[in-house]
């Protein structure tokens, strides 16, 4: 789970396929790849462009890893539920991926107040979310399935 970027690539995009070619080096298997004209409206392409959406929507350049929010880490055991999470240096803004449904508990031990929202990058979706901190821990559970993107802004 990289906290520098993503990358989405499907057959036919990448190499901006035309009808009649074929991927080169695939071993016959770039037959069957989707043309460029038809891959950019696969499900990962739109996907990718609500996520690029969001990213614009917040001051992404001010984020810094932030592994140390976190009270716990389940990707430790099994990397599948990776929990990503960035901050910025003030704290006014934190965002934190969730790739499956859960809790995610972070450390807030300055008590600071947050308003919580999650973003679905399948549906391109936001909802709110409830931020309670309890004895410096907050406590914050995803509600969907899949990938979440959990956004904190610092209440004034």
């Amino acid at each position: 789970a990289p906290t520098a970027g993503i990358t989405y690539g499907a057959n036919g995009i990448w190499p901006w396929l035309r009808e009649g070619e074929v991927i080169l080096n695939h071993g016959g298997k770039g037959e069957s790849a989707s043309r460029w004209n038809k891959a950019i409206y696969l499900p990962g392409s739109v996907q990718t462009g609500y996520l690029a959406n969001f990213m614009r929507s917040i001051d992404w350049w001010n984020l810094v890893p932030a592994p140390q929010l976190l009270a716990m880490q389940p990707g430790d055991q099994q990397p599948g539920n990776f929990i990503t999470v960035s901050q910025t240096t003030d704290r006014n803004l934190i965002v934190a991926y969730l790739p499956k449904t859960g809790m995610i508990t972070l450390y807030n031990i300055e008590n600071l107040s947050y308003e919580a929202s999650w973003f679905n990058p399948v549906s391109n979706t936001t909802v709110k979310g409830v931020a309670n901190t309890v004895d410096g821990l907050l406590k914050i559970t995803s509600p969907a399935g899949g990938d979440m993107l959990l956004v904190l802004r610092r209440k004034p």
